[in-house]
């Protein structure tokens, strides 16, 4: 019976001693993976994302568990455009951690940058309830929300987000953008105004901000910011032609044929460039160049209504108005209301 319980007691004594080992052997490879890790994150400031990958492939072959690893190894995948190695890691992040926002929210980032937008707004959701609600969180939900028309939605998001980061440009532009569609004007140009004014080289900002005057009656603004997007970025045809269209209308014809000349000098077959050249050579008085214009903006029959309905306009000034009709009836067909005050002067 002694012997019995010596052997007994020492077998014990043995199996702690044991357990301490794994302990401490387990300790030691957390602390390596820490390591690391840490390693990791400094390669990556270096932007050198192949030694990065290794040290965070390293750290989890020492510790299977460590969430934040996951999540790391995830995001330089991600920028690999490992889309489906990406979202292996964030998922076991998530499985690891439940509560990590921020694997939550790189879900959603990833299905946003896939277009798969719903899947995208169930992440991102989820990551703000979680906690992780940083300004590009509401941000994007916000984005979501504007391509999806929730306009009112969106504007709530990108107030927390211009709420959370107070010179957020992007954050106004998009929220000029959403009220624009509101057709709150004066409340668009404001958050357009502000995008420039935190970023004076935002120069789609600055684009946006013209065709809101446009709508509001300030042709001149809408000129000079125009103007400001294209000396930002001289080769920004659509921004010429629409500054074109505006002298257009406010008949500086020399201005506006010189736009959409160096609009079509950057991008030659810039059909609406080419239609509005049309219209001014028609306001000129020279027809058959009008034509030779719109001739290019309509191949085969098909062209849009505003090229058909301008096309009969010059005809009729040609005296060809059977031309003129056929022009009218083909732009009534693709569904420009216009065309039928045009079409009462033809005999069908």
């Amino acid at each position: 019976m002694i012997r019995l319980a010596v052997i007994l007691i020492t077998c014990l004594l043995a199996s702690n001693s044991f357990g301490q080992t794994l302990d401490a052997g387990k300790l030691k490879n957390s602390k390596e993976a820490k390591r690391n890790y840490n390693e990791a994150l400094v390669a990556l400031k270096s932007n050198n994302r192949e030694l990065a990958l290794n040290l965070l492939d390293m750290a989890l072959d020492l510790d299977s568990e460590f969430d934040v690893a996951y999540l790391q190894r995830g995001k330089v995948k991600f920028e690999n455009k490992q889309y489906q190695g990406a979202l292996n890691d964030f998922n076991a992040s998530m499985r690891i951690n439940p509560d990590l926002g921020e694997s939550c929210f790189s879900i959603g980032f990833l299905y946003f940058s896939l277009d798969s937008f719903n899947l995208a707004l169930t992440y991102f959701n989820d990551a703000i309830q979680k906690g992780f609600d940083t300004y590009y969180s509401y941000y994007y939900r916000g984005l979501i929300r504007l391509i999806d028309e929730s306009y009112a939605q969106a504007i709530l998001d990108f107030n927390e987000a211009i709420l959370r980061k107070s010179n957020y440009a992007i954050a106004y532009n998009d929220r000029a953008t959403a009220k624009r569609y509101m057709n709150d004007f004066t409340g668009s140009v404001y958050d357009y105004s502000n995008a420039v004014n935190y970023d004076p080289g935002f120069v789609t900002a600055y684009y946006n901000m013209a065709n809101v005057k446009v709508l509001t009656g300030d042709f001149q603004g809408a000129v000079n910011d125009y103007s400001t997007a294209v000396k930002l970025q001289p080769d920004y045809y659509v921004a010429l032609n629409s500054r074109g269209s505006i002298k257009y209308q406010l008949e500086d014809l020399t201005g506006a044929q010189e736009d959409f000349q160096q609009c079509l000098s950057i991008k030659e077959d810039y059909y609406p460039a080419i239609n509005n050249m049309g219209s001014v050579k028609t306001k000129e008085g020279n027809y058959q160049e009008a034509l030779e214009y719109f001739n290019r903006t309509i191949v085969d029959g098909y062209g849009d209504g505003e090229s058909f309905i301008n096309r009969g306009l010059t005809y009729e000034l040609l005296g060809e108005l059977e031309n003129a009709c056929k022009d009218w009836l083909r732009a009534k067909e693709l569904g420009i209301e216009a065309a039928d005050e045009y079409l009462k002067e033809c005999n069908f």
